[in-house]
């Protein structure tokens, strides 16, 4: 029931993302690229939750560490992974924040600079999910019906749906839509 949702939520921000893609302006082309970009992720995150690629690469990793017999002992490396991995997630974090200042204003600009930092940040926990770190399992996967884990997908996939949806509006407010220029006033 999950998968069906999710993927069926991945879908609909994929398609949203494809609008804001068409409703580009003239000569933006880096955002055009990157709603399809956008959309492209998306659709993979649609297939990975429908087909359970997620989980299979995950239990493959499992088996892997297992058969070269290592699983005993992932504790020894997953505590610096752990540690690198936040280390990483505080570096975006900081990027995001020293560098929304020199974005231009527009809200357009600000639309893809948010959307493509959740979307990174949503491809980086996806990543972390399938390394089933130990101590971030515990941590994204308890707390009874309202997990972390749903938090942080649904958050940062809203955040995507939001900002193309809010492209797609402001791109059709200046008369935008396909390759046609907005007339000159």
């Amino acid at each position: 029931m999950f998968n069906l949702l999710g993927s069926g939520l991945y879908f609909m921000v994929a398609l949203t993302a494809l609008l804001a893609a068409f409703m580009v302006r003239g000569d933006r082309v880096g955002d055009r690229i990157h709603w399809v970009g956008i959309a492209a992720l998306y659709m993979g995150f649609a297939a990975s939750r429908w087909f359970q690629i997620e989980v299979g690469l995950s239990s493959m990793l499992r088996e892997t560490i297992r058969s070269a017999g290592a699983y005993g002992e992932r504790a020894s490396w997953q505590a610096p992974a752990t540690v690198v991995l936040v280390v990483l997630l505080f570096a975006l974090g900081w990027y995001f924040v020293s560098t929304w200042r020199r974005r231009s204003p527009g809200s357009r600009a600000r639309a893809v600079f948010i959307s493509r930092f959740a979307g990174i940040a949503l491809l980086l926990f996806v990543g972390v999910r399938i390394a089933s770190l130990h101590a971030i399992d515990k941590l994204i996967y308890s707390g009874g019906p309202i997990r972390l884990n749903y938090i942080i997908d649904l958050g940062l996939t809203g955040i995507v749906l939001a900002m193309a949806i809010l492209y797609a509006y402001r791109s059709w407010q200046r008369g935008g839509g396909g390759n046609r220029r907005a007339p000159r006033r």
